[in-house]
């Protein structure tokens, strides 16, 4: 399944229903751990300078403030999300 590019969820999931059909038939099927080094991962997700200016060449105004607000000060979407207007 890894050389088909399967999510490590996708994989885990069907490993779980192998193991569980020979669980059924009282069949002892060794423990594998499957972990996938996530941080490449990670480093790609993080948007670059230029996919940045992109975005907001095509962002309405709203959302050009919202990039704005997350590049200046760091914040994470679920911090902007959480964000409300008012007196505290």
């Amino acid at each position: 399944m890894d050389s088909q590019n399967f999510s490590l969820l996708s994989v885990k999931t069907h490993m779980g229903s192998v193991r569980s059909m020979y669980h059924e038939q009282d069949i002892d099927v060794p423990r594998v751990i499957l972990k996938k080094d996530t941080r490449q991962e990670l480093r790609d997700a993080i948007p670059t300078k230029e996919d940045i200016r992109f975005a907001l060449t095509l962002a309405n105004p709203k959302y050009k403030a919202i990039i704005y607000l997350m590049t200046s000060s760091g914040m994470g979407m679920n911090e902007v999300i959480s964000l409300s207007v008012g007196t505290s």
